[in-house]
């Protein structure tokens, strides 16, 4: 697993792995426009905690500047995904509503 900006990250694997990796995982932000939290269970416990103000969404899946530059800012990142793969490796987005079905499938 690779933590970092794609931008950055994916150029910089080029070199050593273009061509070379067998299946590409990614889950990008999809423009779901949904915030998403982390809920913790707690065993033989019942009971409802709504989030105080200063508690903080764990991501939101929001784009906002409009369907065009999300889908340049995905190929973009396709582009180089598919450069590392070998002849017969695969990728895929983790599929979700959003810009994903603007995406395809790897």
């Amino acid at each position: 697993m690779i933590w970092g900006d794609k931008k950055y990250v994916l150029p910089s694997l080029l070199p050593e792995l273009a061509g070379k990796m067998d299946l590409i995982y990614i889950d990008p932000p999809f423009d779901t426009g949904a915030d998403f939290s982390f809920q913790v269970q707690i065993e033989d416990e019942q009971f409802t905690k709504e989030p105080s103000i200063i508690e903080q969404k764990a991501y939101r899946d929001t784009w906002g500047r409009g369907l065009d530059s999300y889908l340049q800012w995905f190929s973009d990142a396709a582009t180089t995904l598919h450069a590392l793969l070998d002849e017969e490796g695969g990728n895929g987005p983790t599929p979700r509503a959003g810009g994903s079905p603007y995406l395809g499938r790897g």
